[in-house]
């Protein structure tokens, strides 16, 4: 078996502590069932073809352009190198902002989980001191980090040998439980 890759590698900072981290994906999708679509008649696989609405046209990959829409058939285009000027950079090091008692996570707002892992030798021994200290004291961390250019919160929190950071759910995306 193949060790995961790591889907970021950078600092965790606590306090003075630093110590280079590495994450690897603690779920794999694997094992889901995946469908192409098929040619009825001839059971070969079919292609998506972009095509104008109006006139059903298709048209070429560099006539096209992501647009927002602000009004019936009114749109704002954006341009890639507008969307690449929003993208979210980092200095790959993510401090820890606060520590929260485990009990106090809203599991609703648990998104992903990935295995956060010591960098190297080097980064063995702050990593175990932090993550017992966490592990003692029964808090989680709260931080942020920007992951696959996009920047969200994650909580850390101790799992047995080592420790597990989970993406946090966006606020506005969560649910209240009318029929709870």
């Amino acid at each position: 078996m193949v060790a995961p890759r790591a889907v970021w590698k950078g600092f965790l900072k606590v306090g003075s502590v630093t110590c280079g981290v590495k994450i690897v994906g603690a779920t794999s999708e694997a094992s889901k069932i995946h469908f192409k679509i098929l040619n009825r008649k001839d059971g070969l696989p079919v292609k998506s073809i972009y095509a104008d609405e109006k006139t059903g046209e298709p048209f070429e990959t560099e006539d096209q352009v992501k647009g927002f829409e602000l009004e019936k058939d009114g749109f704002l285009q954006i341009e890639p190198d507008d969307i690449k000027a929003l993208k979210l950079t980092s200095d790959h090091t993510f401090e820890v902002g606060e520590f929260v008692a485990i009990s106090e996570i809203d599991t609703r707002n648990l998104e992903k989980p990935y295995y956060l892992i010591p960098a190297d030798g080097a980064a063995v021994e702050a990593y175990g001191v932090i993550r017992d200290a966490m592990k003692n004291k029964g808090v989680t961390a709260r931080s942020c980090i920007v992951l696959y250019k996009s920047g969200g919160e994650v909580v850390i929190e101790p799992y047995g040998k080592g420790m597990v950071m989970t993406e946090l759910r966006n606020r506005n995306e969560g649910r209240r439980g009318e029929c709870l």
